[in-house]
């Protein structure tokens, strides 16, 4: 019924947020500044690597050399970030492909969510501490 792969995104991504501190995400709001990611073609942060900005809940392609090409990124703390595989669909389109959520640090290997090679475009979203 589901795919190998959903459970496995499923179970990394609740044994990700169980270990987290509470957060909310906040409303995208293209006036709020944003941050930068770090993709890699290898494992652990290595090989061509960029640092590609992004704003508060838009869409941001990959650069070329990393589109279905990255094994490892960060993501900055105070983010959870939204990584899709549009080959099937549209851009930043859950509904249209497989996507995986990380927060920071990011994922040293994405073939643990697997997600190695997959990414095309990601969202980011900010995140407010919950009291």
């Amino acid at each position: 019924m589901f795919s190998t792969r959903f459970i496995a995104l499923l179970v990394a991504s609740i044994a990700t947020l169980a270990l987290a501190k509470p957060t909310v995400a906040v409303a995208p709001t293209p006036d709020v500044p944003g941050d930068t990611i770090n993709a890699c073609t290898n494992l652990n942060y290595t090989g061509n690597c960029d640092v590609v900005a992004f704003v508060n809940g838009l869409c941001v392609p990959m650069p070329s050399r990393q589109v279905n090409s990255m094994t490892s990124v960060q993501v900055p703390a105070g983010w959870a970030c939204t990584f899709y595989d549009a080959k099937s669909g549209t851009a930043c389109d859950p509904s249209t492909g497989f996507n995986t959520l990380l927060l920071a640090p990011g994922s040293p290997d994405l073939r643990i969510q697997h997600f190695d090679d997959a990414v095309d475009t990601f969202k980011c979203t900010q995140l407010c501490a919950v009291s």
